[in-house]
Protein backbone atom coordinates (compact mmCIF):
# COMPACT_ATOMS: atom_id res chain seq x y z
CA UNK A 1 0.00 0.00 0.00
CA UNK A 2 1.41 3.40 -0.96
CA UNK A 3 0.58 6.27 1.73
CA UNK A 4 -2.75 6.72 1.45
CA UNK A 5 -3.85 5.00 -2.22
CA UNK A 6 -4.29 1.65 -3.27
CA UNK A 7 -1.23 0.11 -4.61
CA UNK A 8 -0.55 -0.37 -8.34
CA UNK A 9 -2.43 -3.89 -9.24
CA UNK A 10 -6.10 -2.72 -6.76
CA UNK A 11 -5.35 0.58 -9.31
CA UNK A 12 -5.84 -1.96 -12.61
CA UNK A 13 -8.52 -3.42 -10.84
CA UNK A 14 -10.49 0.22 -10.91
CA UNK A 15 -9.10 0.68 -14.44
CA UNK A 16 -10.48 -2.54 -15.38
CA UNK A 17 -13.71 -1.92 -14.19
CA UNK A 18 -13.99 1.58 -15.86
CA UNK A 19 -13.43 0.06 -19.38
CA UNK A 20 -16.01 -2.53 -18.72
CA UNK A 21 -18.48 0.33 -17.57
CA UNK A 22 -17.67 1.85 -20.61
CA UNK A 23 -17.69 -1.52 -23.13
CA UNK A 24 -20.74 -1.96 -21.59
CA UNK A 25 -22.44 1.34 -22.36
CA UNK A 26 -21.18 1.21 -26.26
CA UNK A 27 -22.74 -2.11 -26.40
CA UNK A 28 -26.28 -1.15 -25.53
CA UNK A 29 -26.26 1.72 -27.09
CA UNK A 30 -25.93 -0.15 -30.31
CA UNK A 31 -28.56 -2.78 -29.50
CA UNK A 32 -30.91 0.28 -28.50
CA UNK A 33 -29.86 2.64 -31.42
CA UNK A 34 -29.49 5.70 -29.03
CA UNK A 35 -27.81 6.27 -25.90
CA UNK A 36 -30.47 5.86 -23.09
CA UNK A 37 -30.31 8.40 -19.91
CA UNK A 38 -30.32 5.11 -18.01
CA UNK A 39 -27.04 3.83 -19.72
CA UNK A 40 -25.49 7.40 -19.16
CA UNK A 41 -26.03 7.30 -15.40
CA UNK A 42 -24.55 4.03 -14.67
CA UNK A 43 -21.86 3.80 -16.68
CA UNK A 44 -21.15 7.64 -16.81
CA UNK A 45 -21.13 7.82 -12.74
CA UNK A 46 -18.40 5.19 -12.23
CA UNK A 47 -16.16 6.58 -14.59
CA UNK A 48 -16.10 9.78 -13.19
CA UNK A 49 -15.90 8.24 -9.88
CA UNK A 50 -13.03 6.61 -11.40
CA UNK A 51 -10.96 9.95 -12.64
CA UNK A 52 -11.52 11.38 -9.88
CA UNK A 53 -9.50 7.84 -8.15
CA UNK A 54 -6.71 9.62 -10.47
CA UNK A 55 -6.85 13.42 -10.45
CA UNK A 56 -7.02 12.81 -6.47
CA UNK A 57 -5.30 9.51 -5.26
CA UNK A 58 -6.95 8.84 -1.28
CA UNK A 59 -8.68 6.85 0.98
CA UNK A 60 -11.38 9.04 0.24
CA UNK A 61 -11.61 8.88 -3.80
CA UNK A 62 -11.32 5.14 -3.65
CA UNK A 63 -14.15 4.59 -0.52
CA UNK A 64 -16.53 6.80 -2.82
CA UNK A 65 -15.80 4.80 -5.80
CA UNK A 66 -16.43 1.22 -3.97
CA UNK A 67 -19.53 2.72 -2.10
CA UNK A 68 -20.53 3.89 -6.00
CA UNK A 69 -19.97 -0.14 -6.49
CA UNK A 70 -22.93 -1.09 -3.84
CA UNK A 71 -24.84 1.17 -4.76
CA UNK A 72 -25.25 0.18 -8.11
CA UNK A 73 -26.08 -3.42 -7.10
CA UNK A 74 -28.64 -2.22 -5.05
CA UNK A 75 -30.40 -0.10 -7.48
CA UNK A 76 -30.07 -2.97 -10.07
CA UNK A 77 -30.83 -5.68 -7.99
CA UNK A 78 -34.47 -6.29 -9.43
CA UNK A 79 -33.27 -6.03 -12.43
CA UNK A 80 -30.27 -8.35 -12.48
CA UNK A 81 -31.65 -11.40 -10.29
CA UNK A 82 -34.03 -11.44 -13.17
CA UNK A 83 -31.86 -11.11 -15.72
CA UNK A 84 -29.26 -13.60 -14.40
CA UNK A 85 -32.25 -16.20 -13.45
CA UNK A 86 -32.56 -16.35 -17.27
CA UNK A 87 -29.15 -17.06 -19.36
CA UNK A 88 -31.13 -18.61 -22.29
CA UNK A 89 -31.78 -14.82 -23.43
CA UNK A 90 -28.11 -14.30 -23.87
CA UNK A 91 -28.12 -10.20 -24.41
CA UNK A 92 -29.99 -9.44 -21.09
CA UNK A 93 -28.27 -12.00 -19.27
CA UNK A 94 -24.61 -10.66 -20.28
CA UNK A 95 -25.69 -7.36 -20.20
CA UNK A 96 -26.42 -7.82 -16.08
CA UNK A 97 -23.56 -10.10 -15.32
CA UNK A 98 -21.06 -7.95 -16.82
CA UNK A 99 -22.03 -4.20 -14.49
CA UNK A 100 -22.47 -7.16 -11.64
CA UNK A 101 -18.73 -8.28 -11.68
CA UNK A 102 -17.66 -4.63 -12.46
CA UNK A 103 -19.49 -3.52 -9.39
CA UNK A 104 -18.28 -6.19 -7.05
CA UNK A 105 -14.47 -5.18 -8.11
CA UNK A 106 -15.70 -1.64 -7.35
CA UNK A 107 -16.23 -2.94 -3.91
CA UNK A 108 -12.73 -4.47 -3.87
CA UNK A 109 -10.91 -1.54 -4.83
CA UNK A 110 -12.78 0.87 -1.93
CA UNK A 111 -12.52 -2.07 0.59
CA UNK A 112 -8.57 -2.21 -0.72
CA UNK A 113 -8.01 1.64 0.45
CA UNK A 114 -8.40 1.02 3.94
CA UNK A 115 -6.56 -2.56 4.00
CA UNK A 116 -3.04 -3.78 3.06
CA UNK A 117 -4.32 -6.31 0.40
CA UNK A 118 -1.89 -7.29 -1.71
CA UNK A 119 -1.30 -7.13 -5.52
CA UNK A 120 -1.74 -10.75 -5.75
CA UNK A 121 -4.99 -10.77 -4.32
CA UNK A 122 -5.89 -8.18 -6.84
CA UNK A 123 -4.53 -10.26 -9.37
CA UNK A 124 -7.00 -13.18 -8.46
CA UNK A 125 -9.77 -11.04 -8.01
CA UNK A 126 -9.87 -9.30 -11.58
CA UNK A 127 -9.21 -12.87 -13.51
CA UNK A 128 -11.67 -14.62 -11.47
CA UNK A 129 -14.25 -12.00 -12.51
CA UNK A 130 -13.25 -12.40 -16.21
CA UNK A 131 -12.74 -16.21 -15.80
CA UNK A 132 -16.95 -16.10 -14.21
CA UNK A 133 -17.69 -13.39 -17.26
CA UNK A 134 -16.63 -15.90 -20.00
CA UNK A 135 -18.22 -18.85 -18.29
CA UNK A 136 -21.46 -17.37 -18.11
CA UNK A 137 -21.01 -16.06 -21.75
CA UNK A 138 -20.47 -19.74 -22.84
CA UNK A 139 -23.69 -21.28 -20.93
CA UNK A 140 -25.80 -18.27 -22.41
CA UNK A 141 -24.93 -19.04 -25.83
CA UNK A 142 -25.64 -22.52 -25.45
CA UNK A 143 -28.64 -21.91 -23.72
CA UNK A 144 -29.93 -19.64 -26.75
CA UNK A 145 -29.08 -22.10 -29.32
CA UNK A 146 -31.49 -24.60 -27.40
CA UNK A 147 -34.26 -22.63 -28.16
CA UNK A 148 -37.04 -23.51 -30.52
CA UNK A 149 -39.66 -21.24 -31.79
CA UNK A 150 -43.77 -22.40 -31.49
CA UNK A 151 -45.75 -22.91 -34.22
CA UNK A 152 -48.92 -20.49 -35.05
CA UNK A 153 -52.02 -22.61 -34.98
CA UNK A 154 -55.20 -21.78 -37.24
CA UNK A 155 -57.12 -18.92 -36.08
CA UNK A 156 -54.10 -17.83 -33.70
CA UNK A 157 -54.21 -13.68 -32.28
CA UNK A 158 -50.75 -12.87 -33.44
CA UNK A 159 -48.91 -10.13 -31.42
CA UNK A 160 -45.56 -9.30 -30.61
CA UNK A 161 -43.27 -7.33 -28.17
CA UNK A 162 -40.75 -5.17 -30.09
CA UNK A 163 -38.74 -1.69 -28.52
CA UNK A 164 -40.19 -2.56 -24.98
CA UNK A 165 -43.85 -2.31 -26.94
CA UNK A 166 -46.35 -4.28 -27.69
CA UNK A 167 -47.30 -4.36 -31.25
CA UNK A 168 -51.33 -3.99 -30.19
CA UNK A 169 -52.02 -2.52 -27.30
CA UNK A 170 -55.97 -3.92 -27.59
CA UNK A 171 -57.03 -8.18 -28.71
CA UNK A 172 -59.80 -9.56 -29.64
CA UNK A 173 -61.08 -13.25 -29.38
CA UNK A 174 -63.95 -15.57 -29.64
CA UNK A 175 -64.69 -16.87 -26.30
CA UNK A 176 -63.97 -20.14 -25.15
CA UNK A 177 -60.59 -21.57 -26.07
CA UNK A 178 -57.90 -19.00 -27.61
CA UNK A 179 -54.66 -18.81 -29.13
CA UNK A 180 -52.82 -16.58 -29.37
CA UNK A 181 -48.92 -16.35 -30.89
CA UNK A 182 -46.47 -13.74 -29.07
CA UNK A 183 -43.30 -12.92 -30.60
CA UNK A 184 -40.31 -11.39 -29.10
CA UNK A 185 -38.59 -9.26 -31.58
CA UNK A 186 -36.59 -7.47 -29.14
CA UNK A 187 -32.69 -9.02 -27.81
CA UNK A 188 -34.10 -9.33 -24.15
CA UNK A 189 -37.02 -11.30 -22.32
CA UNK A 190 -40.24 -10.56 -21.82
CA UNK A 191 -43.07 -12.38 -20.12
CA UNK A 192 -47.04 -12.49 -21.23
CA UNK A 193 -48.68 -12.01 -18.17
CA UNK A 194 -52.81 -12.46 -18.04
CA UNK A 195 -53.46 -12.33 -13.98
CA UNK A 196 -56.95 -12.89 -14.00
CA UNK A 197 -56.54 -15.75 -15.75
CA UNK A 198 -53.36 -17.01 -13.59
CA UNK A 199 -51.09 -17.26 -16.96
CA UNK A 200 -47.11 -15.79 -16.85
CA UNK A 201 -45.72 -17.11 -20.45
CA UNK A 202 -41.58 -16.55 -20.42
CA UNK A 203 -40.47 -15.25 -23.77
CA UNK A 204 -36.90 -15.93 -24.20
CA UNK A 205 -34.94 -12.75 -26.24
CA UNK A 206 -36.02 -13.33 -30.05
CA UNK A 207 -38.60 -16.34 -29.86
CA UNK A 208 -42.11 -16.95 -30.58
CA UNK A 209 -44.08 -18.67 -27.86
CA UNK A 210 -47.83 -19.78 -28.49
CA UNK A 211 -50.57 -18.93 -25.20
CA UNK A 212 -53.49 -21.24 -25.02
CA UNK A 213 -56.61 -20.90 -22.71
CA UNK A 214 -60.11 -20.68 -22.14
CA UNK A 215 -61.98 -17.89 -20.84
CA UNK A 216 -65.50 -16.21 -20.28
CA UNK A 217 -66.20 -13.58 -22.12
CA UNK A 218 -65.29 -10.45 -20.68
CA UNK A 219 -62.12 -8.02 -20.77
CA UNK A 220 -58.83 -9.26 -19.73
CA UNK A 221 -55.63 -6.89 -19.15
CA UNK A 222 -52.31 -8.56 -20.31
CA UNK A 223 -48.60 -7.25 -19.42
CA UNK A 224 -44.86 -7.74 -18.90
CA UNK A 225 -44.15 -8.68 -15.77
CA UNK A 226 -40.57 -8.21 -16.68
CA UNK A 227 -38.94 -5.01 -14.46
CA UNK A 228 -38.84 -2.14 -15.95
CA UNK A 229 -41.36 -2.49 -18.57
CA UNK A 230 -44.53 -1.89 -16.70
CA UNK A 231 -45.77 0.06 -19.76
CA UNK A 232 -46.24 -2.91 -21.68
CA UNK A 233 -49.39 -2.98 -21.01
CA UNK A 234 -52.99 -3.66 -23.07
CA UNK A 235 -55.87 -5.87 -23.08
CA UNK A 236 -58.06 -8.75 -24.61
CA UNK A 237 -62.07 -8.43 -24.94
CA UNK A 238 -62.97 -11.84 -25.33
CA UNK A 239 -66.39 -11.62 -26.64
CA UNK A 240 -69.85 -13.90 -26.07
Amino acid sequence: MAGSTVSSGWRLVARITAFTWIAWALVLTIAIGGLEPFVLIFAGVPIVAWALTLWRPSKVTYTIFGVLGLLVIALNLPFLAEDLAHPESAFGFNTSSAPLLASLLMVAVGIAAWRPLSDRSASRMWMTAAILFVIGLAVSLVAALGLEDDAAAAGDILIAAESAEWTQASLTASSGTVGILVENRDPVRHTFTIEQLDIDVELPAGTDRRVEFTAAAGTYAFHCSVPGHESMTGTIVVGG
